[in-house]
């Protein structure tokens, strides 16, 4: 994890030390490319990574050898690099946090994995996983009770912009489990479980959770929500019919035109 190693000791982690190299350096230490020379090195979160040991990495990565901190012999390594971050490096590399010469040299075989958020289809196989785990891991015969869940709390879980990604949902959905006094996790219990409501979240209950009565109109909620698309495919269409009318999902141009017009957008 290139994030939780401290910016002054990335080169000794990585290409290790000799015996008395610095202060501390007790003993002989074989860094990480050694270890994994012939094999595969996994670095995760790459992109937290200091400018000066990018530069070293690198160095290593294009030479193919590497030199221990008070070392004076080289060692040949012959690795795969696997790396991963949740940061967009092409945006570092803008902002001159990450080197473009490295990105490069890396950014080969390139997954990119969306968040949860834009991947609904896997949304309810990693809630079911996680459960399942969390059951398993409770059940030690302290009383525990095999924990489900409601539809309406998966279908909360599934409006849920979860900024945390996996991490923040099966945190949410353990807290909610172990809260829970009975065998149903339900949808104010995820509610409860989670730390703060994200703001995708509070728009998404101007909308669907209004009271009813009390001056409430369906046909108000309907506009609003009609005028709000219509506007942003009308911004980003700039003015197209058809643009905008493929943007929304309408048959063709004349649909998009009358919507506009029913809802006093030219």
């Amino acid at each position: 994890n290139c994030g939780a190693i401290p910016p002054d000791l990335v080169e000794a982690f990585f290409f290790g030390h000799e015996k008395g190299a610095y202060t501390g350096a007790d003993k002989e230490r074989t860094g990480y490319f050694e270890l994994a020379n012939h094999g595969s090195l996994f670095l995760d979160e790459i992109g937290e990574l200091p400018l000066n040991a990018q530069v070293k990495l690198l160095r290593a990565i294009e030479e193919g050898e590497i030199s221990k901190i008070g070392g004076t012999k080289t060692i040949k390594i012959d690795i795969k690099i696997i790396a991963a971050t949740n940061r967009n490096l092409i945006e570092a590399v803008a902002s001159k946090s990450f080197r473009e010469d490295l990105l490069h040299r890396i950014a080969v075989g390139v997954l990119n994995l969306p968040p949860i958020r834009e991947r609904h289809g896997d949304i309810n196989p990693i809630i079911d996983h996680i459960l399942e785990s969390i059951n398993k891991k409770f059940d030690k015969g302290y009383g525990w009770q095999h924990k489900k869940l409601s539809a309406g709390a998966r279908n909360l879980m599934h409006q849920l912009s979860w900024r945390g990604n996996v991490r923040e949902l099966s945190n949410t959905l353990t807290r909610a489990a172990i809260m829970v006094t009975g065998t149903t996790v339900e949808t104010d219990d995820i509610r409860d479980a989670l730390f703060s409501v994200d703001n995708s979240q509070k728009d998404n209950n101007k909308i669907l959770n209004r009271s009813l009565g009390n001056g409430f109109s369906l046909t108000d909620v309907i506009a609003d929500v009609a005028r709000h698309y219509l506007e942003r495919s009308n911004e980003e269409a700039k003015g197209n019919k058809k643009k905008i009318a493929s943007l929304l999902g309408f048959p063709n141009y004349q649909t998009a035109s009358n919507w506009m017009k029913k809802y006093g957008l030219k």
